[in-house]
């Protein structure tokens, strides 16, 4: 079974999330460079969400273990905590969660504001959250596929805290630090709606915002790279789903990751069918055989998760702009074996 983990969420020059504060006192815990907003059972944040259930001091720790893991191995330094809102929510279909961030962007550029603040060191305050991030309560447990009425999930549920998952649950540590892996950039600025980069909206409501540090470095098979589009009707050359018979189209050719990845160009997730959340924004995966291991790989298994990027996607990191430390090509990253069951679809 695949279900899909994250969905971005992303409105803000800057493009806020819209943000309205209910009468309710949501638990807000310092983690590094985040201040963690716990949203419990009933706590309405607005966004159209409320929390579906209480945080227990266990996934409380599973958050800050995902945020130290990045942190960590960052040398910037933001000058302000940034706001982050974190709810459980019932989802919908085979989702595991969402993350999404309020965006700078300036015609030429975007970024989101984990981005603008830490990596950029930029002391730029907004009302409401920076960014959000939503998980399901089940970890997709109850999904049934509309085909297969009588499907049983191989999913029980997920699993908390530093021990490794069960080989029916779902890693809540490993999933919260994926999710945080887009947020500090594993994210494309591409509009699907008028296949473009750099742009937000439709006809009638199209924003000109600037491709993010991520898109920067792509390129397709026939040498193409993106551009921010100059009018809401003219699309991309950057061919954005692999031909049949194709695992992808895209690859990234940002000088550190292609250090560490033996010379070779990276391969980005854009198969043949395009994914909305989930391609353009992670590692390719190809029956588990072309980053095995991957954080920021689209799928995960239960029973086992990475819970820490790999040398190639701490040099991507470095290929952004961040400050990583040590140099990626010295980081020693225990690799983790390949995906057992390919349960889960992560979105960005």
């Amino acid at each position: 079974m695949r279900t899909r983990i994250s969905s971005r969420l992303s409105k803000a020059a800057i493009v806020m999330l819209v943000f309205s504060a209910g009468a309710f006192a949501v638990d807000i815990v310092n983690y590094g460079p985040f201040a963690c907003h716990f949203y419990n059972q009933n706590d309405d944040g607005g966004y159209g969400y409320v929390g579906a259930a209480d945080w227990t001091d266990t996934q409380k720790q599973d958050v800050e273990a995902g945020i130290m893991t990045w942190a960590s191995n960052i040398a910037n330094t933001a000058p302000r905590q940034l706001n982050l809102h974190i709810y459980w929510q019932n989802l919908e279909g085979a989702q595991l969660g969402g993350a999404g961030s309020s965006v700078y962007y300036n015609g030429t550029y975007s970024a989101s504001m984990t981005e603008y603040v830490w990596r950029h060191e930029n002391n730029y305050t907004i009302s409401g959250p920076d960014a959000l991030i939503v998980y399901d309560i089940d970890a997709a447990s109850d999904y049934k596929p509309e085909d297969q009425p009588d499907y049983v999930s191989p999913i029980a549920g997920w699993n908390f805290g530093s021990e490794q998952p069960a080989d029916d649950e779902i890693d809540f540590r490993g999933t919260v630090t994926h999710e945080l892996g887009h947020l500090v950039g594993f994210s494309s600025s591409y509009n699907l709606n008028l296949n473009q980069f750099g742009t937000a909206g439709d006809s009638e409501s199209w924003q000109q915002r600037g491709l993010s540090a991520w898109d920067l470095n792509f390129v397709d098979d026939d040498g193409e790279r993106p551009q921010v589009a100059v009018s809401w009707d003219e699309q991309t050359n950057v061919d954005v789903q692999a031909d049949e018979g194709d695992s992808t189209s895209l690859y990234w050719d940002g000088e550190n990751a292609v250090a560490a990845n033996d010379g070779e160009l990276v391969q980005i997730f854009a198969p043949t069918e395009y994914l909305p959340g989930s391609s353009l924004s992670h590692l390719n995966y190809d029956a588990g055989s072309v980053y095995p291991g991957s954080l920021m790989s689209p799928y995960v298994s239960t029973g086992i998760s990475p819970r820490e990027p790999n040398e190639i996607e701490w040099a991507m990191m470095a290929d952004m702009g961040w400050t990583i430390v040590p140099e990626p090509a010295t980081m020693i990253i225990l690799g983790i074996g390949g995906l057992v069951l390919n349960v889960t679809r992560r979105r960005a």
